[in-house]
């Protein structure tokens, strides 16, 4: 199998533009036209998927009642609805809509798209779509568990036994409702009963294994967001649930991933982490540049921003400015849906958005309609400060739930999608919103995409560091994001005033193997692919550093990087072979530059060092 690691540089030229705003609306000028049809407020979720392997975001939005939109990123900056040419429209007809994520479930390199449900048109519960794609811009439901019906409200994938295939995780919301009352008859609080959540194991061939209670995952408090996130740094995916009522019903769950022994453990109250609140989004990201990641939680009222410390969290929400509680203060509170950290700026730390949002609810925890969506600034001293709406060209007060975020333009910063439901039911002015990044600093940036070879294709549950200056960024590759949504799977690292990034370092879900570029360019996109065998030795002479080939597909020109601790002066031969491993080149061996006067194909460039050690790597000339 060909392991191939290719640098790929963006074909644009990055445009500083100097607006007034932080952002400008542009749902016209893209052609995103979407409208979600509610039933009881809940619903609308996005997410940003190239699902034709172009390497620009399409994206996808449930619409509740109405049927489903999937828009093809035409690489001018906008989008075309191929929902009805796709077979989007014809799967989600009389099926109402929730959340989506996507993930390549069979390592075909095609990404298909899971979407939650509730009902049809009768009311009747009905099961989830998964929707698979078979590479030709047409997708079909292959879900098979047609008895596990539930009102659904999110998934994520994730691999959480390394054993290179997408499980699933679905979480359920609320079965039957039942209210708590005083003595006068007011609703002082909540007693529903929720559906459990369902855990499924990828057993290949198209087949998932529900393994719910064998792994300990069979939660029923009603979640409306979750995330598969190695919260510990351990190697493995965890797994954090927000759960609604948590006061009344269930707090939010911390699952720690236990693979010797085969389940999952819950953590919440050990690591400080079992807040009781209406939890309904999460968003992670390592805030303060400390190597670990923080966790956001929106909320019906106060939010939570949980920061890591050594072994449990501490909720900074207040003192960091976040909280977001009141609507109007101390008479109001403010309801918080979908939530990113996401650099706006590019000057390395993760500022946050939190899309806000109308939901019914008893006299005691009063809310109302014109519930603005709030930007917050790092400070990069563990503070943030909000932006004013005029000033971040964010102005909206309407019924707002999920987002996603991705530089679909290729401009080199983020910009996003916020989701709104169509509240009152009979203004037909609603619409989503896409909201285009208007930059107007000079600062760098470094875009990475992964591709699994022993991990799952997408590679979901990597984490990455990106070494520059004195700077340690960290983020991780998720199968899903905040709530019903799913960001770009596209690492997006703001880089300051730095040009070029020291080192960085994937540590791959298949646990094989670290992989360390060096000196790469910044202002590009990065394609990485798992190469799980690097080096080849003798038996006495196993060696552990490595090598790079730039550009790998070459068109004309090779150059090979070493790690800094490759001792050149040991190489005795530098050749290229074929795959039958004839040599058909070779290179003296103080030349680490040389023009590829070979035909097209697969070779290999292979190392000899005079201890007798041989490191091969794999590349392309085109």
């Amino acid at each position: 199998m060909l392991r191939i690691v290719t640098l790929f540089v963006s074909s644009f030229i990055v445009t500083l533009l100097t607006a007034q705003t932080m952002y400008e609306e542009v749902s016209i000028e893209t052609q995103i036209d979407h409208v979600a049809s509610h039933s009881n407020f809940m619903g609308g979720g996005a997410a940003f998927v190239d699902i034709n392997n172009d390497g620009y975001d399409d994206l996808y939005i449930t619409s509740g009642n109405l049927t489903d939109k999937l828009y093809l990123n035409d690489q001018q900056g906008g989008f075309s609805d191929i929902s009805d040419a796709s077979g989007i429209s014809a799967a989600t007809t009389d099926v109402y809509t929730t959340g989506v994520i996507f993930g390549d479930i069979d390592n075909d390199g095609f990404r298909d798209l899971f979407v939650s449900t509730r009902n049809n048109s009768d009311g009747d519960i009905i099961p989830n779509l998964l929707l698979k794609n078979n590479g030709n811009l047409q997708f079909e439901n292959v879900w098979t568990h047609d008895d596990h019906r539930a009102f659904s409200m999110g998934a994520c994938f994730l691999d959480y036994d390394q054993d290179g295939l997408l499980d699933l995780y679905v979480i359920n919301y609320v079965e039957s409702i039942q209210f708590l009352y005083d003595a006068d008859n007011n609703i002082i609080g909540f007693d529903h009963t929720c559906s459990a959540n369902r855990f499924y194991k990828n057993m290949g061939n198209g087949v998932y294994e529900d393994l719910s209670i064998q792994l300990g995952l069979a939660d029923d408090g009603c979640a409306l967001a979750v995330k598969a996130t190695d919260f510990d740094l351990d190697g493995d995916t965890d797994i954090l649930l927000a759960n609604d009522f948590g006061e009344f019903i269930q707090p939010n769950k911390l699952y720690e991933n236990k693979l010797s022994s085969g389940k999952f453990t819950e953590v919440a109250e050990e690591w400080n982490a079992d807040i009781g609140m209406y939890a309904m989004g999460i968003a992670a990201a390592d805030i303060d540049l400390d190597g670990d990641f923080d966790y956001y939680l929106t909320n019906f009222g106060k939010n939570a921003l949980m920061r890591k410390e050594e072994n449990s969290f501490t909720d900074i929400s207040v003192a960091a400015g976040v909280d977001d509680t009141w609507e109007v203060q101390d008479s109001i509170l403010s309801v918080s849906w979908g939530t990113a950290f996401m650099d706006y700026d590019n000057n390395m730390y993760p500022d946050l958005y939190v899309s806000n949002g109308y939901v019914p609810g008893p006299d005691f925890i009063d809310s109302r309609i014109n519930n603005n969506d709030r930007f917050y600034i790092n400070n990069e001293d563990g503070t943030f400060d909000e932006v004013s709406p005029t000033l971040s060209g964010i102005d909206d007060t309407r019924v707002n739930r999920g987002m996603a975020f991705s530089d679909y333009d290729h401009d080199g910063d983020l910009d996003f999608v916020t989701i709104s439901l169509r509240a009152p039911i009979n203004d037909l002015g609603v619409r989503s919103k896409i909201y285009k990044n208007t930059l107007d600093n000079e600062n760098n940036w470094i875009g990475i995409t992964l591709e699994g070879v022993v991990s799952t294709r997408d590679a979901f549950g990597a984490v990455i560091k990106v070494f520059v200056g004195d700077h340690t960024l960290i983020a991780e590759s998720y199968g899903g994001s905040s709530h019903c949504s799913q960001n770009s799977s596209t690492l997006h690292f703001g880089l300051d005033n730095f040009t070029t990034v020291d080192s960085i370092e994937i540590d791959w879900p298949s646990k094989v193997k670290n992989q360390k570029l060096f000196d790469i360019d910044a202002n590009q996109i990065l394609h990485i692919v798992e190469d799980e065998n690097l080096i080849s030795h003798t038996a006495n002479n196993t060696f552990e550093t490595k090598f790079e080939i730039t550009p790998n597909p070459s068109t004309g020109t090779l150059n090979i990087l070493f790690d800094f601790d490759f001792p050149t002066k040991e190489i005795e031969s530098i050749s290229v072979l074929d795959l039958l491993g004839n040599t058909v080149k070779t290179f003296q061996m103080d030349a680490f530059k040389t023009q590829l006067d070979v035909s097209s194909g697969i070779y290999i460039l292979s190392i000899r060092l005079n201890t007798g050690a041989v490191i091969n790597k794999r590349f392309v000339r085109l």
